[in-house]
């Protein structure tokens, strides 16, 4: 009987683990960022703080944060930057990015908290280099180019 329970419980578990790996698969690469994200507090943020969503096609991300930091954005490229996820640089020709991607970077000593979190994930910001949003988990920190203008799709 006891065996029977133990065979059942590793099932379950084969079971979840493999729906897991399935919807995480089929999230898309970045999904992880897009979504709600929140302030210090807990907050959810307004989309015209900071919002996350996909580019044009699929396999590449663009954060839009609204600046300065905190304040609410126009939409236009004084009250906006954009941030881009491209890994590979597949999507985005590189001279429309004031730098590259790096998918493991080293945080820049200066990098301070925006207070802006989603899940492990939260939004960093360098002082000294206002070309990279930097978005950093316990094992991971990301390098996010800043778009030399404001990318739309038609």
């Amino acid at each position: 009987m006891r065996s029977y329970f133990l065979m059942r419980a590793m099932r379950v578990w084969g079971l979840l683990l493999a729906s897991a790996l399935v919807l995480g698969a089929s999230g898309g690469a970045g999904s992880q960022f897009i979504g709600t994200w929140f302030d210090s507090k807990g907050k959810p943020l307004d989309t015209r703080v900071l919002s996350v969503g996909r580019g044009c096609d699929e396999g590449w991300v663009i954060l839009n944060l609204a600046w300065p930091l905190g304040s609410q954005s126009t939409g236009t490229p004084e009250t906006l930057r954009q941030f881009v996820r491209d890994p590979g640089a597949k999507h985005i020709a590189q001279d429309q990015l004031e730098g590259t991607f790096d998918g493991d970077a080293t945080l820049p000593r200066d990098a301070a908290s925006s207070g802006f979190h989603r899940g492990d994930w939260e939004l960093r910001l360098s002082a000294s280099d206002e070309h990279y949003a930097y978005l950093v988990s316990m094992d991971r920190t990301e390098r996010w180019p800043r778009s030399k203008s404001l990318f739309g799709c038609a």
